[in-house]
């Protein structure tokens, strides 16, 4: 086995250097066929191999299934062998599936998109475990707030929502609106301001759950850059004592009929987790920069393929940005 990569020999070395004796080859051709591939390169592999089933072909808006045969992905786990041999591995890493995708296009216009399906599989396992990170994180910072909203109402000695119904932990249902399956969430409507002419309407956007089809949102904001919810529509809201004001029109909110018990006002059988969010950034964040060093460490890798991984890692950054914004609400609250 190589004890180092086989890197280029100088330009200037005498072209004798540059020959490979047949025993050498042969020698090298067992070596090769020693490397082992780790699962979760074979877990790359097969993400892959799913992927090139929908190939979008830029500007020609249509999408292909790109067929590899079985006997041409044997040759590419070659190839990946061979990669790990010239780098003085014993087993295939990750980063040497990035220049695979030269052997995986059939159509010059597939190649560009098939490059970054192979990208995205290499971070897919870290892209998984940010947006689990993420939904949790988001979660933990909704019981966080509806929790201090309900506490402070309490406080200030504020009993007009006492009757609200609490649906899904999180919501008031607004009644007569649309198909009678709108809500809006608890901070929003508590933190609203009552109707007054001198005051402007709050922002606000409507959308479909895309947990629930069939449940309508209601979210206020007061800051408009946040309306980027997916078939969002922009309405102004305010409320008085009783009721919601949708783009001028008020709707009645659902109360507690007589006998009906208000099980989960107070939120005491939910709790933030507890997880320690900052310090599971910090490693998604090193394990990322980590392959990514490791890609332009690697002499296969072009300057063209560097340019394509940092355009995606740039997304992955931005979210774990976005996270930690919600990790110091959630420490600190959204002042």
């Amino acid at each position: 086995m190589l004890t180092k990569p086989l890197y280029p020999r100088s330009k200037n070395a005498p072209s004798s250097q540059y020959q490979i004796s047949n025993q050498e080859y042969a020698d090298w051709q067992k070596e090769i066929s020693k490397v082992a591939v780790p699962t979760d390169v074979l877990s790359g592999i097969t993400a892959i191999r799913k992927s090139l089933a929908n190939v979008e072909i830029q500007e020609a808006e249509i999408y292909r299934n790109v067929y590899v045969s079985d006997r041409r992905w044997k040759n590419i786990v070659r190839l990946l062998k061979t990669s790990a041999f010239v780098h003085g591995r014993s087993e295939v890493h990750i980063t040497d599936l990035l220049p695979v995708y030269h052997c995986l296009w059939n159509e010059p216009d597939e190649c560009p998109t098939i490059r970054q399906i192979v990208i995205r599989a290499l971070f897919s396992s870290f892209a998984k475990e940010l947006a689990s990170m993420t939904s949790a994180l988001k979660s933990d910072l909704k019981v966080s707030r509806v929790r201090e909203a309900l506490d402070k109402a309490r406080l200030n000695g504020d009993h007009r929502d006492d009757d609200l119904l609490v649906t899904d932990h999180f919501y008031y249902q607004v009644e007569n609106h649309g198909t009678g399956n709108t809500y809006i969430f608890i901070v929003d409507y508590k933190n609203m301001k009552e109707y007054s002419p001198k005051d402007a309407p709050a922002p606000g956007v409507m959308y479909t759950d895309p947990l629930n089809p069939k449940r309508t949102i209601i979210r206020a904001f007061s800051d408009g850059n946040q309306m980027k919810q997916q078939g969002a529509e922009r309405v102004t809201l305010y409320r008085d004592a009783q009721h919601l004001y949708i783009n001028g029109v008020r709707f009645p909110m659902r109360r507690l009929k007589r006998g009906e018990e208000q099980q989960q006002l107070w939120l005491g059988n939910i709790s933030v987790t507890g997880r320690d969010y900052e310090a599971e950034l910090e490693t998604v964040h090193a394990h990322i920069e980590k392959l990514v060093k490791d890609l332009s460490d690697n002499i296969f890798v072009s300057a063209e393929d560097r340019k394509g991984v940092e355009h995606y890692v740039a997304t992955l950054r931005k979210e774990i940005a976005w996270a930690r914004v919600d990790v110091r609400k959630l420490q600190y609250g959204d002042e």
